[in-house]
């Protein structure tokens, strides 16, 4: 699988365990039932999290090390 399908299944992954957090969320503060929904979710998000970050940095490596293709968005563009 390429590098954009393996970003693709891993972010329709993280969304969906976003919306266990969530369920998990209410349960804990809500209702104050279980804490276990965070827990599992909490986890099995983070890991999705940190898989879905992966795929981006092997795209540099088949672009042949092009310089332009990993630069982080959030630097400023236009400064005052």
């Amino acid at each position: 699988m390429q590098a954009f399908g393996v970003f693709r299944v891993t972010a329709i992954a993280e969304a969906i365990s976003w919306t266990g957090l969530l369920a998990g969320m209410y349960l804990k503060h809500v209702t104050h039932t279980t804490e276990m929904g965070v827990w599992l979710f909490g986890r099995i998000h983070g890991a999705l999290f940190i898989a879905t970050c992966w795929p981006p940095c092997g795209w540099r490596e088949r672009s042949g090390g092009r310089s332009g293709v990993r630069r982080w968005p959030w630097r400023p563009r236009y400064r005052p």
